[in-house]
């Protein structure tokens, strides 16, 4: 699912080669990060989009150019501004410093806890990174969440203006959830 505020097409115009070249051509396998850029690598690799690219346009509003991708696994179009694209992501994976990730759900992604974390810094970091997708990614468009398990208890870390932390689908304060995470 791609959680991206899109780029509606009402100001875009056919594009001049002349004066604005494009990077890639259509039918170019392209990648992009559903993330916010300043996201850790761990976080960017998770949410790497694969595309074709379709048409090259011009967006009057950011006065940049514009790709329409066709994403195969979403079977959709989309349109994605030329800094945001790379023609390849890296193979390099990366470990999550949380725990195991056990799945990406809607909106947000499950994560099973490592032992040796400390709930507050924990917490911190989650919030920092729903923060940043929330508030500077998404613009307030979506609330977004991580769920964080431990083998005795589930705490969800939403954000949408502010952060908001459930345990075991019960409202709690950041204390609630520093003492779940401790079981």
């Amino acid at each position: 699912m791609i959680k991206r505020p899109l780029i509606t097409p009402r100001n875009i115009r056919p594009l001049n080669v002349d004066t604005h070249p494009a990077k890639f051509a259509n039918n170019t396998h392209v990648y992009f990060y559903d993330c916010h850029q300043a996201q850790p690598a761990w976080l960017q690799q998770l949410f790497t989009v694969w595309g074709i690219v379709r048409d090259v346009a011009f967006d009057d509003d950011m006065n940049e150019i514009v790709y329409q991708l066709y994403l195969p696994k979403e079977r959709r179009s989309i349109y994605v501004h030329e800094k945001e694209l790379v023609a390849d992501c890296g193979d390099n994976p990366t470990v999550c410093p949380w725990g195991e990730i056990e799945s990406t759900v809607q909106d947000g992604i499950m994560v099973k806890v490592a032992n040796k974390l400390a709930p507050d810094v924990l917490l911190g970091d989650v919030v920092k990174a729903l923060e940043l997708d929330a508030i500077r990614y998404m613009r307030h468009k979506r609330r977004i969440h991580v769920l964080l398990r431990t083998p005795k208890s589930v705490v969800r870390v939403s954000y949408d203006r502010q952060p908001e932390y459930r345990v075991f689908a019960k409202r709690a304060s950041f204390s609630e959830a520093q003492q779940a995470l401790m079981m």
